[in-house]
């Protein structure tokens, strides 16, 4: 009997967007299937805890580190006060991971979405940090995060928006417009400017009081680059 050889199978490399929480898992993969479709099927989006980790500071950044030891993996979490030790370390250790791309907000998410429709009044903002902090015992970013809750909900398109990944998952189609690409566009180039006034290097980005900010046009970006190299290999 003639014996035959099996060709071994090949098996194609998952990239992964880690995600801390569900809001930005859902933002995420919709992100991908309605406007980076070509590199969709190359990413699995996913929470910390679903792959078996937990969202306290060691274990988002070391699943983090494990993923891009094998493939790409996009970190993406809130800076709510409470990660000052997190970001201190990726600011000195990410870059010596090529595979690790860093999409942080500070203080919530939320923040990046309302770069959609505008900037936001910085020295408002303070002011009224300033006043709720003296008022109450709530953090600073706790409170800044009601405000840009608040805010967001005002804004034309977020009409009631609640922080919960059921506001964009329940509500797709009607935030459908969230991943056209001018509407992207606008986003990126409002973190992008707000990002470059507040820095000079890369240390007072990562800084708890360098607020409201986001690294989220970086993630962006990157999946830009990945989507024209895909669709001009093809």
């Amino acid at each position: 009997m003639q014996s035959t050889t099996r060709k071994p199978r090949f098996i194609e490399q998952k990239n992964y967007i880690l995600c801390e929480g569900e809001t930005e898992q859902v933002y995420f993969q919709n992100l991908l299937n309605n406007l980076y479709s070509t590199i969709a099927p190359q990413f699995e989006v996913k929470t910390c805890r679903e792959l078996g980790g937990n969202t306290d500071t060691p274990s988002l950044y070391a699943k983090a580190l494990e993923l891009s030891q094998l493939s790409s993996c996009f970190l993406v979490f809130d800076h709510d006060g409470e990660k000052e030790s997190l970001l201190s370390i990726i600011h000195y250790t990410h870059g010596l991971v090529p595979n690790l791309k860093i999409g942080f907000t500070n203080p919530c998410f939320e923040y990046w979405l309302h770069l959609y429709k505008e900037h936001i009044d910085t020295d408002a903002i303070e002011k009224y940090q300033v006043k709720r902090t003296l008022d109450s015992k709530t953090l600073p970013h706790k409170i800044l995060n009601t405000k840009l809750e608040e805010l967001l909900a005002n804004l034309d398109g977020f009409t009631g928006y609640k922080k919960s990944p059921l506001a964009l998952r329940k509500k797709s189609n009607n935030f459908r417009w969230l991943y056209e690409k001018s509407n992207i566009e606008q986003a990126t180039r409002r973190a992008k400017e707000r990002y470059e006034a507040y820095t000079l290097d890369d240390s007072s980005a990562y800084s708890s009081k360098s607020m409201p900010i986001t690294t989220i046009h970086h993630l962006i970006e990157a999946l830009e680059t990945l989507e024209q190299q895909e669709t001009i290999t093809l």
